[in-house]
């Protein structure tokens, strides 16, 4: 971890999760997904501002989709709720 940086190791363990996922992505030719809104607002602020969520802008929407699901994720299927 980077000093001054004091993270809950969900976040950590869900940025490294996203990391694989957006390394898989570039390698199959698109480019980087970003991490934005409130989870990137928690890592630039060093854990000072804490977000429950981590909200990614990719053009390879449905790539990062099926990556996600190869790394264990889950489509949301709970009623009245979005997901992936």
């Amino acid at each position: 971890m980077l000093p001054g940086m004091d993270f809950r190791k969900e976040f950590v363990d869900a940025l490294t999760l996203l990391a694989a996922a957006f390394g898989r992505v570039v390698e199959q030719g698109y480019e980087r997904p970003l991490l934005v809104g409130g989870g990137a607002v928690q890592f630039y602020t060093g854990g000072a501002v804490v977000s429950g969520d981590l909200d990614v802008v990719t053009d390879a929407q449905q790539v990062f989709e099926e990556v996600l699901v190869d790394l264990g994720f889950r489509r949301e299927d709970r009623p009245g709720r979005r997901g992936l």
